[in-house]
């Protein structure tokens, strides 16, 4: 008796012929006041958290497949 898995939410999947380009190196913020400071330091902190998530959800990604991948291998193995 098979279980079906919880299916993640749908993704948008890379076009795997499309090459990945990294993104143009960020220019130092223009920073001349303590508020300017204040204000970059803020932003900085904001895109570090939207990468951290990015990150979880990928690796919560690949361990979805992960876990697949292992249930497949069973699966096929069972078989034989």
């Amino acid at each position: 008796m098979t279980t079906k898995q919880p299916q993640p939410p749908p993704t948008r999947t890379p076009d795997p012929n499309r090459p990945v380009t990294p993104p143009p190196p960020r220019r130092s913020p223009n920073v001349h006041t303590a508020a300017d400071l204040r204000h970059a330091l803020i932003q900085a902190a904001a895109e570090r958290q939207q990468l951290r998530e990015r990150i979880d959800s990928q690796q919560r990604q690949i361990n979805h497949l992960r876990k697949q991948v292992r249930h497949l291998l069973a699966r096929l193995y069972d078989d034989c």
